[in-house]
């Protein structure tokens, strides 16, 4: 479902971003139905652009997440550690560009993401070790394939100031031979150089949307695999499904 609001914010291209890339930030997570989306951003068009690829407002995302045997990265968020990372390699499918990426979330909770152009058969090569081993705590052999995410991406960006919105729609995760969606879910992360006034955190507070946070690798990672230790995220993860129409093969 594509919001009809869309066509109506003024664009901005990628090299326009400038510091709205915001590579260094603070960021609030928020999700809610997508029927709601429409009514959500109309009142927004005056107060931000939105980015324009190739033509594309909607742009899709496919990430493949990597992980140690014993799934370091998820048991870090789980354990609410102070300083947690993920290791991915992420495609934008429009333009066919690729990044291997390392974020990090410190206990500032400040967020700082590192990446350099690179396809995902480079995994071994001297400059994505030297990535991995320079800004996570990770050795590069110890890492392995997980889980994959696709999705579809709004991004908003703020006219007066360094904010940027993302909206992820339409996401589905696939785990070895099983696969889940969420067709009716929508994303929201309002991402900053440090908290401060926002015209969508207005928005979603009038709509009664408070924010939460579930990182999309632990969403899915629990959703496929329910063995996992995920007492901490029940609530998130109750929230979540009751907010989604699911779909899901074996």
């Amino acid at each position: 479902m594509t919001p009809l609001s869309l066509p109506l914010f003024e664009p901005i291209s990628i090299t326009e971003l400038g510091s709205a890339q915001l590579m260094e930030r603070v960021d609030r997570k928020y999700h809610l139905p997508v029927g709601g989306l429409d009514e959500l951003l109309a009142p927004l068009i005056p107060h931000y652009r939105i980015l324009e690829v190739e033509g594309n407002r909607l742009t899709t995302y496919d990430t493949r997440y990597f992980d140690t045997p014993s799934l370091d990265c998820y048991h870090q968020h789980h354990g609410q550690r102070g300083e947690r990372y993920k290791v991915r390699h992420r495609t934008y499918v429009e333009t066919a560009t690729t990044f291997w990426e390392v974020k990090e979330r410190n206990n500032k909770k400040r967020t700082r993401k590192t990446r350099i152009a690179a396809e995902l058969e480079g995994f071994r090569t001297p400059e994505i070790r030297e990535l991995i081993q320079l800004y996570s705590p990770f050795r590069p052999d110890t890492l392995q394939a997980g889980l994959q995410v696709k999705y579809h991406r709004l991004t908003l960006v703020n006219r007066l100031s360094a904010e940027r919105i993302t909206i992820d729609l339409q996401l589905s995760f696939a785990l070895r031979e099983h696969q889940i969606s969420f067709p009716e879910l929508v994303i929201i992360e309002v991402k900053q150089n440090r908290f401060a006034a926002s015209p969508m955190v207005d928005a979603l507070r009038r709509a009664n949307i408070r924010p939460g946070g579930l990182s999309k690798y632990c969403f899915g990672m629990a959703c496929l695999n329910p063995q996992l230790k995920q007492n901490l995220f029940k609530l998130r993860l109750k929230q979540l499904l009751t907010s989604a129409h699911v779909s899901s093969t074996a």
